[in-house]
Order: structure tokens, then sequence, then C-alpha cells
């Protein structure tokens, strides 16, 4: 159905939203840092990008900003479980800076896959 790019640098959510993504029907491709993940979206079309936000290398906010910066218009679902020792949100911030949709970790799969497919949905 769908091309969907993740990043995360949390091998287990990689699989679990992979696995999830491919039993829907979906082809994924996966990055553990938005380095790689610009990448890989530069060498092929996807139909969504799936961000989480605190990650080493180039996070998730940076990515968000050179995606939009470059003219490239998927969408882009942040998810974050933020920093828990520190008060800062950063999903107010990935959809001020382009993200299409953000949802907070941990999140039920459900509330996920509709977030997936009401992003891949849009014209």
């Amino acid at each position: 159905m769908a091309n969907i790019l993740l990043i995360d640098d949390d091998p287990q959510i990689l699989d679990l939203l992979q696995d999830v993504l491919t039993e829907a029907g979906h082809e994924c491709c996966c990055a553990a840092n938005g380095a790689i993940g610009f990448k890989a979206l530069e060498e092929s079309p996807f139909d969504l990008v799936v961000t989480d936000l605190i990650m080493p290398v180039a996070e998730g906010i940076e990515t968000i900003m050179k995606i939009r910066s470059t003219g490239y218009h998927v969408p882009i679902l942040a998810i974050s479980g933020g920093i828990p020792m520190k008060a800062t949100n950063f999903l107010p911030m990935a959809k001020g800076l382009g993200a299409d949709r953000t949802l907070t970790k941990p999140f039920e799969i459900a509330e996920f896959m509709q977030l997936v497919d009401e992003l891949l949905a849009r014209p």
C-alpha cells in the first residue's frame, strides 16, 4: 500500500512499528537516526515519515526542519516520550516546524495506526 520511513534509535520500537505496518500491508524502511533517515529519503520516495524526536547523531526536530527546508512535502508523524527529567515537551515544537501530527510515547497501536491511515489518506 504505502512506503513508510521509520526513524527511531530504539530497535525495539522500530521492530514493533515495522511489524505492525508490514502486517497492514505497508513497506517500511528503518533508520536509527535522522541522518540515516534523511539519506534514505533522498534516495527513495516515501508516502510517510514517522520519526522519533530524541535521538543521537541527528535528532527528530533537526530532521523535520531539514525535510521541510529542502522542499519535501511528505507527511510527517513525530513521536516522542520526551525527557522525563525535564518539563520540556518537544512535540509542539515538532508540529510548529512541520510535523503534520504528533503522538506521545507510550501509545496504543490502534491510535498509531489511525494517525498513519489519516496521514496516508491526505491528497
